[in-house]
């Protein structure tokens, strides 16, 4: 988490803060799950998969920003690895590996050109192929199985989010103000995108990608 905040704000300071607020800045009734970095779930849950898998997620953004800054092609190497075990491990997370790092490569990183957006992308490629080739469970049907009782299981993450994450709310008007004065701030389209994707989970029945709170939460609390 420091490493990645550090990268993404330029100030190692920010880190500290961005850690408190995520442990304690939540709302009344703050999600008890796996996945979650509150201080309501992080000392009852198990720590493998969901925040392993965290982990090694902000490690390939760190990667990927490292490579969009300096175009230095090492800093790529290491990212499709990294989402591979992100993928076959914890899908969930994976949803929000895929879309950091979309928004990270939609951003203006200081220095980056289409040719290492392009290749940033590409980082994608051999995890979206292990999702549907790894042979011992189905990684597609563990994330998007419909009515199945791992979908319903995930419902929770839609109740009463806007009380249950009432302080990451309190950034939202801080990203506005950044994406008005920096139309492809990093942080805010990594908001816009972990959003996105937690809305057309409301709107379509997926339940299981409301999985992505704690990444969007996350992001507004380093806001």
């Amino acid at each position: 988490l420091y490493v990645f905040v550090s990268s993404v704000t330029g100030d190692n300071r920010v880190a500290f803060y961005s850690l408190l607020f995520t442990v304690f800045l939540w709302g009344p009734g703050a999600w008890y799950h796996s996945g979650f970095l509150n201080a309501t779930s992080i000392g009852g849950v198990q720590s493998y998969p969901s925040i392993s898998t965290t982990g090694f997620t902000l490690v390939s953004f760190v990667f990927v920003y490292k490579y969009l800054e300096t175009q230095q092609i090492r800093w790529f190497v290491p990212v499709p690895l990294l989402l591979c075990y992100v993928v076959l491990t914890h899908p969930f997370t994976a949803v929000a590996g895929y879309g950091g790092v979309l928004a990270l490569a939609a951003s203006d990183v200081p220095k980056q050109t289409n040719g290492t957006y392009w290749i940033a992308l590409s980082s994608l490629i051999i995890p979206v192929i292990a999702w549907f080739a790894w042979p011992w469970f189905d990684a597609w049907y563990l994330l998007f199985d419909g009515g199945g009782a791992i979908n319903e299981s995930n419902a929770r993450m839609y109740s009463y989010p806007y009380i249950r994450a009432l302080g990451a709310l309190l950034a939202v008007p801080v990203i506005y103000g950044a994406l008005r004065g920096r139309p492809r701030d990093p942080l805010a389209l990594m908001f816009l995108v972990f959003l996105g994707t937690y809305l057309i989970g409301a709107i379509t029945g997926i339940w299981s990608l409301g999985r992505i709170m704690p990444f969007l939460a996350l992001v507004a609390h380093i806001a």
